[in-house]
């Protein structure tokens, strides 16, 4: 998508910033770890076609994505790319898609993916604080995310906004179980499907409780800016594009009551 390509967005654990072609490398990186393609059902790309990839996500209008950093202060030499590549820890992806039901019913859907792309980053609260951020931004930009997907032909569906949240999770990834069952998604099936996958579901998100849920991870300080690349080594977080305080999304929801698994995701 291109709503987020020049957009980052500042908390106190978190940053997150558009995926673009200078985190390609590190990304190429992670995904040579066998556990890492397992865990998020990818394939091994060559390092041309995960360039292509990239592209993909910043066109298709079904596909929502940032690069999380962990938020650590920089250097007083050191170049902000060169931070910011240092500070790669993952990424949150939503994937936008019209799904037909067992009843018949056609349900708009938007499925979640969290990626820590390294074991040494799991189990230490990030990507519950990756997780909440995304929620918050999708929520406060939910009318243009699906504005942008309807702007395709190819993707129709009598929903006007999300249905129900989604996200599949690994049988017997348990840690990542509970820490969406204390977002509120709930199992559809006791057990495991064919995949060895829950689906997990959730329906209508106010702004209300992803505060909730943003002041349980102890994230704060959630900030949109403009992101910039400035060549020669530069990143730049120029001004502030949106300050989304509490209370100032409380008039959306995410979903409404009318892909890719995250066996990586650690609380």
């Amino acid at each position: 998508m291109y709503i987020n390509e020049n957009a980052a967005i500042h908390t106190n654990k978190i940053i997150l910033v558009p995926y673009c072609k200078h985190h390609v490398l590190r990304y190429h990186e992670w995904m040579q770890d066998a556990d890492v393609r397992a865990a998020t059902a990818s394939n091994l790309l060559s390092l041309p076609d995960e360039y292509a990839m990239q592209r993909s996500w910043r066109i298709d209008s079904d596909k929502l994505t940032f690069i999380a950093c962990e938020s650590k202060e920089r250097k007083p030499d050191q170049p902000s790319l060169e931070h910011e590549i240092a500070t790669m820890v993952g990424d949150v992806n939503l994937f936008i898609l019209a799904n037909e039901e067992e009843t018949g019913d056609v349900s708009l859907v938007g499925e979640f993916e969290l990626m820590i792309g390294r074991k040494e980053n799991q189990h230490r609260g990030l990507g519950r604080a990756m997780i909440v951020t995304f929620l918050f931004y999708v929520l406060t930009h939910q009318e243009k995310i699906l504005e942008e997907y309807f702007s395709t032909p190819r993707n129709t569906s009598p929903k006007q906004s999300f249905t129900y949240l989604r996200v599949k999770v690994g049988g017997t990834n348990h840690r990542s179980i509970k820490l969406f069952e204390s977002l509120g998604f709930e199992k559809t099936e006791p057990s495991p499907n064919f995949f060895d996958e829950f689906e997990m579901r959730r329906k209508a998100l106010g702004a209300r409780e992803v505060e909730e849920m943003m002041a349980s991870a102890e994230v704060s300080g959630y900030t949109e800016v403009q992101y910039t690349d400035g060549g020669k080594g530069e990143v730049l977080l120029v001004g502030s594009v949106e300050n989304a305080d509490t209370g100032s999304a409380s008039s959306n929801d995410v979903g409404s009551s009318d892909r890719p698994a995250v066996d990586t995701v650690q609380d």
